[in-house]
């Protein structure tokens, strides 16, 4: 293992595949860890990022948290179409890594809702590093307030 830390670029292209477009409403923490792009292809949604040196482990592999990330935002590209809330906090959320994700290779996720009630959204998603499958991911989300829901006023509970 090299002990040296991976110099970071201020240039990195992310190249997005066809398709894709930048996520533009995202929080800073997702400006930290991405920058990611979706798909809202209502047939294939899908999320994604191109992997830069700032992802990379000492290892110079993806770090697997980077990858957690994305496989908790696997919500994003179906919020709408599903007419879900803005926000949907994670309750709970199962990785199991199985193939490492290189410097350069475009990772995506492609979600898929298992069930749905009133309150609580199951998920799974697969990300896959350039087509191959790296990370399985299980995701349940507590759905929120509807968008168009009017949000209480300061201070009520």
């Amino acid at each position: 293992m090299n002990d040296q830390p991976i110099p970071a670029q201020t240039e990195e292209a992310d190249d997005p595949p066809f398709g894709f477009v930048p996520l533009v409403d995202s929080s800073a923490s997702e400006r930290l860890s991405g920058p990611y792009y979706v798909r809202l292809d209502k047939d294939a949604p899908a999320i994604g990022f191109r992997v830069q040196r700032r992802h990379l482990n000492r290892a110079g592999m993806c770090h697997g948290g980077v990858l957690a990330t994305l496989a908790d935002m696997n919500i994003t590209p179906i919020n709408r179409s599903h007419d879900l809330a803005e926000v949907n906090p994670t309750i709970s959320m199962s990785l199991d890594y199985f193939a490492p994700v290189l410097l350069g290779q475009w990772v995506e996720a492609q979600p898929d809702i298992l069930r749905r009630t009133r309150n609580i959204l199951f998920s799974q998603c697969v990300l896959t590093a350039d087509g191959v499958p790296s990370v399985r991911a299980s995701v349940v989300y507590r759905i929120g307030r509807p968008r168009d829901a009017e949000k209480p006023p300061a201070g009520a509970a």
